[in-house]
């Protein structure tokens, strides 16, 4: 774990950067856009995400699995990139030639065939290429460029939608051209530094397809399911609530996966580190990444969401106005469910560098089944044929959180029982209970001894600093509260001296 420390502590600084300059872009955009186009903008881009597993079919988990344990040739990468164009001229030639117009208005509830094509392109651009191009990257332990470029890209982005905001120019359809061309200059200028690549040219397109199959048949099932599950949650939310219900779920969810997003690159690093432990039966490197990432990796959602909670109401209201007041109970129920993504997150990598993808898919495929007729019942309008519980953006925040805190747990444990690894389930509900005192208790101390001059965010700002006091403290004299170990704050320490004392090279 040590020899991750300075890739992993470049990566999340210039993370957190592009984080704090993503979050301001698109507080700007629901602001600038309003309730209902923001609402549509978030069904678009959420319904292409989704809609990115149908073209995915699991490869690029496959690849980067592959290109993690070894060096691959010129060819292998070559193969790659055919893969990913034909992709892209299938799924637009459908759009644009194929598909009917009902066929388009009902996926898509009425909106154009051109915004629809702007946002396919936008998000392929961003999901699909240009993660290619950060795994290859990542491969080959270019993280600080990789995140470098992500920063750039991200001040970019913030610096064209305050000059389109000012100037009364922002749009749905700006927004989407705009997020394109970002990420497919950048895949091309970063593409530049990748290699050198393996010489051998023992990479035959038949054993590259046969490589690819075993990986990956196994994951189809799943890939078909969650495509589906996962599409049915924002198009029953449009279609039963409509994109006023669609922009407070999105709301919901740009607060609270910001530290999510803060921990996205470790979690390609962790990869890169298993998959290769793995191919070198490392089994002692392999335990030590995996449960020291898991516990450390839950404190930070942990402590945001335990300072936020109490506070949602005045972040909301700080920071977008009355327009999106409605948005505090979802964000409310989507900030607990923020600490259970990011575990998430490292049992998924867990069990695709492993290539253990069978149990991926078993597990992945009951959980997307369950989720279907769930997220039904909790949207449908109670005087459907099939009545539901009407509870929009809420409903659908409270089966996300439901499913995820019993998914984590029951993968975490099958990984545990496979690795013959002791299954530590109670350093979560450690952690997220310490968490949660120490926040409501400086939420409820400070707005009972401030003076009713000072506002909300100055009043947030001295909470903050208080709370994060409060949890320093707890790390350091009493980490078990955190359902931390000895060896994890030592990480922790090691990461913060590293950035206040960096080597000099």
């Amino acid at each position: 774990m040590n020899s991750i420390l300075p890739r992993a502590l470049i990566s999340a600084a210039l993370n957190a950067l592009k984080v704090v300059a993503s979050f301001v872009t698109g507080i700007l955009i629901a602001r600038g856009l309003g309730v209902q186009d923001y609402g549509t903008l978030s069904f678009l881009i959420a319904s292409f995400t989704s809609l990115r597993l149908l073209l995915d079919m699991g490869t690029s988990s496959a690849f980067f699995t592959f290109i993690s344990k070894s060096s691959r040739s010129k060819r292998f990468f070559f193969y790659y990139a055919c893969w990913i164009t034909i992709q892209f001229i299938v799924s637009l030639a459908f759009i644009i030639l194929i598909a009917p117009d009902k066929w388009v208005e009902t996926i898509w509830q009425g909106e154009e065939r051109v915004t629809v094509v702007l946002a396919f392109i936008a998000i392929f651009g961003q999901q699909i290429l240009w993660t290619a191009i950060t795994q290859v990257a990542e491969s080959q332990r270019l993280t600080i460029r990789i995140h470098q470029m992500n920063f750039c890209i991200a001040v970019f982005h913030l610096l064209a939608i305050g000059l389109l905001l000012s100037s009364g120019g922002l749009s749905i359809e700006v927004v989407l051209i705009f997020i394109a061309i970002e990420f497919v200059v950048a895949a091309i200028y970063t593409s530049r530094y990748l290699g050198p690549f393996s010489a051998s040219g023992d990479t035959t397109f038949r054993d590259v397809f046969q490589e690819y199959k075993q990986y990956c048949l196994p994951l189809v099932p799943f890939v078909w399911t969650s495509l589906i599950s996962v599409f049915a949650n924002r198009w029953l939310l449009q279609e039963f609530g409509g994109s006023s219900e669609q922009a407070l779920y999105g709301i919901a969810v740009q607060f609270t996966t910001i530290a999510f997003l803060l921990l996205g690159p470790i979690f390609n690093i962790l990869w890169k580190e298993i998959a290769e432990a793995n191919q070198q039966n490392n089994f002692k490197k392999l335990y030590d990444v995996y449960s020291q990432a898991r516990r450390v990796m839950f404190l930070l959602p942990a402590c945001l969401a335990g300072f936020s909670l109490p506070w949602t109401s005045e972040i909301i209201a700080s920071f977008l106005g009355t327009q999106y007041a409605a948005a505090v109970l979802p964000m409310k129920i989507m900030l607990v469910y923020g600490l259970w993504q990011s575990v998430g997150a490292i049992n998924t990598n867990m069990l695709l560098a492993l290539e253990l993808t069978r149990a991926r898919t078993v597990i992945g495929l009951f959980f997307a089944l369950v989720s279907l007729p769930l997220t039904y019942f909790m949207l449908a309008p109670s005087t459907s044929n099939l009545p539901g519980m009407d509870l929009g953006a809420s409903g659908l925040a409270l089966k996300m959180l439901l499913l995820i805190v019993i998914n984590v747990n029951v993968s975490g444990y099958w990984i545990a029982r496979v690795m013959n690894w002791t299954f530590d389930w109670r350093s979560q509900f450690i952690t997220t209970s310490t968490t949660f005192i120490v926040g409501f208790l400086c939420y409820y101390v400070l707005n009972h001894f401030s003076p009713y001059w000072i506002s909300d965010l100055l009043t947030m700002s001295i909470g903050a600093a208080v709370y994060l006091m409060l949890i320093g403290i707890i790390c350091l004299k009493a980490p078990f509260f955190l359902g931390l170990r000895i060896a994890d704050v030592t990480i922790i320490k090691n990461l913060a001296l590293q950035f206040l004392r960096p080597k000099r090279p």
